[in-house]
């Protein structure tokens, strides 16, 4: 039964028969892809994809209908220790997470409430695709969270530009 509860694989193999569970099992047991949002306030997925390559040997494909997505091939540890992960040019994140911004379509100026925001996939991957021009409420009734959620906002946020006087 392999992590499988007794009562699971009895009521997946009488449903759906003893190679369902098998495949179940399978399934479970494997190891889980790697997706990675762009932040296309810094970056885009061509660059992303392009300096994980070069500078950790990470390679990295295109999700069609997500511009910001990329899969990684072979899950990778440092990747969440590259310097692009941490100043915020991209999010490890569940591909599933992606798509609720995507239907959303938040557009620039608009006002908009995310309920359970923490830790900011959502929040930040909404206000990228706002071009951070809008409002973004981001709620986090659970106090040990929210610093997580400013954490993530704060290294998503776009880079500050610096002008010298003429």
């Amino acid at each position: 039964m392999e992590g499988l509860g007794t009562n699971v694989y009895n009521y997946i193999e009488f449903l759906f028969g003893l190679e369902a569970v098998r495949s179940y099992i399978d399934f479970v047991n494997r190891e889980p892809t790697q997706y990675l949002r762009v932040n296309t306030l810094k970056t885009n997925r061509e660059r992303t994809s392009e300096q994980l390559k070069n500078y950790y040997d990470i390679e990295t494909e295109f999700i069609p209908g997500i511009a910001s997505a990329l899969r990684v091939k072979e899950k990778n540890d440092i990747i969440s220790r590259s310097i692009e992960h941490v100043i915020g040019e991209f999010y490890i994140q569940g591909l599933s997470s992606m798509l609720p911004p995507l239907v959303l379509d938040p557009k620039e100026g608009e006002i908009i409430l995310d309920l359970c925001a923490s830790p900011g996939s959502k929040t930040t991957g909404t206000g990228a695709m706002m071009s951070n021009k809008g409002t973004l409420l981001a709620n986090e009734i659970k106090l040990e969270r929210v610093m997580t959620l400013i954490f993530n906002i704060d290294r998503m946020k776009p880079y500050q530009h610096r002008c010298s006087p003429l």
